[in-house]
Protein backbone atom coordinates (compact mmCIF):
# COMPACT_ATOMS: atom_id res chain seq x y z
CA UNK A 1 0.00 0.00 0.00
CA UNK A 2 1.18 3.09 -0.79
CA UNK A 3 0.35 6.77 -0.25
CA UNK A 4 0.57 9.55 -2.84
CA UNK A 5 0.80 12.87 -1.45
CA UNK A 6 -0.03 16.34 -3.91
CA UNK A 7 2.50 19.11 -3.98
CA UNK A 8 0.24 21.21 -1.83
CA UNK A 9 0.64 18.82 1.10
CA UNK A 10 4.58 19.00 0.98
CA UNK A 11 5.53 22.67 2.27
CA UNK A 12 2.91 21.75 5.53
CA UNK A 13 4.51 18.32 5.59
CA UNK A 14 8.33 20.06 5.47
CA UNK A 15 7.31 22.47 8.26
CA UNK A 16 6.16 20.02 10.26
CA UNK A 17 9.59 18.27 10.02
CA UNK A 18 11.43 21.88 10.06
CA UNK A 19 10.45 23.15 13.43
CA UNK A 20 10.38 19.22 15.17
CA UNK A 21 14.01 18.45 14.25
CA UNK A 22 15.58 21.73 12.46
CA UNK A 23 18.26 23.08 13.46
CA UNK A 24 19.95 20.76 15.30
CA UNK A 25 22.72 22.30 17.57
CA UNK A 26 25.74 20.94 16.86
CA UNK A 27 27.83 23.42 19.64
CA UNK A 28 27.01 26.20 21.59
CA UNK A 29 28.91 29.48 20.87
CA UNK A 30 30.89 29.52 24.17
CA UNK A 31 32.93 26.45 22.64
CA UNK A 32 34.23 29.36 19.98
CA UNK A 33 34.71 31.70 22.56
CA UNK A 34 38.32 33.11 22.74
CA UNK A 35 40.06 33.65 26.41
CA UNK A 36 44.04 34.11 26.56
CA UNK A 37 46.43 35.38 28.98
CA UNK A 38 48.82 37.69 27.47
CA UNK A 39 51.71 37.57 29.26
CA UNK A 40 53.80 40.65 27.66
CA UNK A 41 51.24 43.11 29.05
CA UNK A 42 50.01 41.38 31.82
CA UNK A 43 46.41 41.01 30.52
CA UNK A 44 44.24 39.18 28.75
CA UNK A 45 42.56 38.99 25.39
CA UNK A 46 38.52 37.94 25.51
CA UNK A 47 36.41 37.75 22.28
CA UNK A 48 33.07 36.18 22.85
CA UNK A 49 31.12 35.50 20.09
CA UNK A 50 28.70 37.58 18.79
CA UNK A 51 27.08 35.77 15.98
CA UNK A 52 27.72 32.81 13.88
CA UNK A 53 26.34 31.88 10.23
CA UNK A 54 26.53 28.51 8.88
CA UNK A 55 26.52 27.78 5.04
CA UNK A 56 26.60 24.54 3.10
CA UNK A 57 28.03 24.75 -0.53
CA UNK A 58 30.15 22.23 -2.17
CA UNK A 59 29.05 19.27 -0.02
CA UNK A 60 30.71 21.39 3.14
CA UNK A 61 29.90 23.35 6.17
CA UNK A 62 31.10 26.52 6.45
CA UNK A 63 30.66 28.79 9.69
CA UNK A 64 31.39 32.12 9.70
CA UNK A 65 32.38 33.45 13.00
CA UNK A 66 31.92 37.23 14.34
CA UNK A 67 33.66 38.00 17.90
CA UNK A 68 33.59 40.79 20.18
CA UNK A 69 36.90 41.74 20.80
CA UNK A 70 37.84 43.04 24.44
CA UNK A 71 41.16 43.74 26.35
CA UNK A 72 41.35 43.82 29.92
CA UNK A 73 43.99 44.31 32.46
CA UNK A 74 45.10 40.54 34.52
CA UNK A 75 43.96 40.75 38.33
CA UNK A 76 46.86 40.85 40.49
CA UNK A 77 47.45 37.75 42.16
CA UNK A 78 46.34 36.79 45.52
CA UNK A 79 48.08 37.51 48.40
CA UNK A 80 50.38 35.00 49.76
CA UNK A 81 50.12 34.36 53.99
Amino acid sequence: MSIQFGTGSTPIVQSTINSRVNPIKIMDGKQLAVDLPIAASKGELKAPVNDVRAEVKDDALNLFVIYGFNAAPQAPPAAQQ
